[in-house]
């Protein structure tokens, strides 16, 4: 199986989900959540995106785990 990084990931995601996520849309947001998930809770992720990135930006905590779970769709689902 080849190595494929956040950034290509997120990519394939807004080609995927083209309904407007905000997380979707900010490349960089998307890859923080991403690589933050990978070893911290959502609630851990969200306060560090409130530090990096502020209130405005940071999406809320059901709004985190529902791109996680698209994330991992995406994943988890074969390649054609």
């Amino acid at each position: 199986m080849d190595k494929t990084t956040t950034r290509e990931i997120v990519q394939q995601m807004r080609l995927v989900h083209r309904d407007g996520s905000p997380i979707v849309r900010d490349i960089d947001l998307a890859c923080f959540i991403l690589d933050g998930l990978l070893i911290h809770t959502v609630d851990d992720v969200r306060k560090a995106c409130l530090v990096k990135f502020g209130p405005e930006k940071t999406p809320s905590r059901s709004a985190i785990y529902r791109f996680w779970m698209r994330f991992r769709s995406i994943v988890k689902s074969p390649s054609k």
